[in-house]
């Protein structure tokens, strides 16, 4: 009696899921889709896919799709592992009544998911947004998002981590917070200087493990030669979009530095890289012989 009330519950609850696809999509399927890629090779291929998402964003807002699909398109076509690209052209899909089309652009990211921290990120969203509550809720989403987790990336720790191996003078575990071919940007501002081109925020790209470690340098104190100052984490960092920001002194007394945000990308589930890490100075920047950023 139990087995047959079970199997009619399933039965029952299979039958309300709904479809993928309307009867009449507003909407031609396409012949192909881009295809996936975990990162991008370049800097330089981000920024161009992320000026083409801005415009097809632009062209969503007008209700244009016979522009904004081609841009998305042309986006995820200079890199695969473009997410605001892939959500907005799997969003418009759905929307116009084919959600079998944002299903095959959402599926690559499933296979993946175990070594791409964005890819499970991206589907931890497509579960709980209730922009893809249709296809969430279908069969094929349904199987599809089954065993994705709904624990969020540890932002938090990862930040915690990070700048903790700074104060401590860690600097071969740092490294590994570097992407090898996307910048991360330092911010630095000195507000009490007396220069005035050091009071504002400045922001400079850098690229790669032996920048990261060169600027963790600065704050070395366990290695004299490093002339290093005093790094101020102070209290609890407060995370959110992946950034985490820490309460600064004010003012940040000379001869030291705050960090005050962190943030990461999710590289993958258990390792992030930095993509921002912002800094304030007291009135010294660093002592004589620090090494230099230029």
């Amino acid at each position: 009696m139990r087995q047959t009330l079970f199997t009619v519950l399933l039965l029952m609850s299979v039958a309300c899921r709904p479809k993928l696809d309307d009867a009449e999509p507003r909407l031609k399927a396409p012949a192909s889709l881009p295809t996936f890629a975990q990162e991008p090779l370049a800097a330089s291929i981000v920024y161009r896919a992320t000026e083409l998402t801005n415009e097809a964003t632009l062209s969503l807002a007008r209700h244009d799709l016979a522009k904004a699909i081609p841009q998305l398109t042309e986006a995820l076509t200079v890199d695969g592992s473009h997410e605001k690209a892939r959500w907005l052209l799997a969003q418009t899909f759905l929307e116009a009544g084919l959600g079998s089309v944002a299903l095959k652009l959402i599926a690559p990211l499933a296979e993946h998911e175990k070594n791409c921290g964005w890819c499970l990120e991206f589907l931890q969203k497509v579960k709980q947004d209730k922009v893809f509550d249709r296809l969430a809720r279908s069969s094929e989403g349904h199987a599809l998002l089954a065993d994705v987790p709904d624990t969020p990336l540890p932002y938090t720790a990862w930040a915690k981590s990070l700048a903790a191996s700074i104060q401590n003078g860690k600097l071969p575990d740092i490294g590994k917070y570097a992407h090898i071919t996307l910048p991360f940007d330092l911010v630095r501002a000195c507000p009490d200087c007396e220069d005035p081109a050091k009071r504002q925020p400045q922001r400079r790209p850098l690229q790669g493990p032996s920048m990261l470690t060169k600027v963790a340098s600065r704050f070395d104190l366990v290695h004299p030669e490093n002339a290093g100052i005093p790094l101020i984490v102070q209290g609890e960092p407060l995370c959110r979009d992946r950034c985490c920001t820490w309460p600064t002194p004010k003012p940040v007394a000379p001869a030291t530095a705050a960090l005050e945000r962190v943030c990461l990308r999710p590289t993958s589930p258990t390792q992030p890289t930095l993509a921002e890490i912002s800094l304030i100075f007291g009135t010294s920047q660093a002592r004589p012989g620090a090494p230099s950023l230029k």
